[in-house]
């Protein structure tokens, strides 16, 4: 990861993830462990795109489909009692969204690459949603 990537990272952390783990703690009324491998997301070929995937990728399909479950007291306790931890990362380059939601013994697994089908957004949420609504 160059300088770039690491600007681009540590911006986001401060700021838009920030945002993002408030937001969580509001809709669900708790909070989740969230462990981001930081260092496998930025692919130097595509950095000017990095911030967007970071959103549009990883962090807006999961608080979209924790919007869609936690609708009542009911979605919001299910959560909290079942996902324990979400693990963020990109191991694989993925870029499907049937491929990159896991889920096991309390655990999400989001194994994604930050550049590729980021408009994708609707397909990922919708994957998600399905992936949790089925495991809660």
């Amino acid at each position: 990861m160059g300088l770039t990537e690491r600007r681009v990272i540590k911006a986001y952390q401060e700021g838009e993830y920030q945002n993002f783990l408030s937001e969580v703690k509001n809709l669900i009324e708790g909070e989740i462990e969230f462990d981001v491998d930081w260092n496998s997301l930025p692919n130097e070929k595509y950095s000017k795109w990095l911030e967007q995937g970071l959103t549009d990728i990883y962090f807006k399909p999961i608080l979209n489909s924790f919007k869609n479950i936690a609708v009542d007291d009911m979605g919001k306790e299910a959560i909290k009692e079942t996902l324990k931890k979400v693990v963020i990362k990109d191991e694989n380059d993925n870029a499907f969204a049937s491929q990159t939601y896991h889920f096991n013994e309390g655990v999400l697994t989001v194994n994604h690459c930050s550049y590729a089908n980021i408009d994708k957004v609707d397909e990922r949420t919708e994957a998600l949603t399905e992936l949790l609504e089925s495991n809660l």
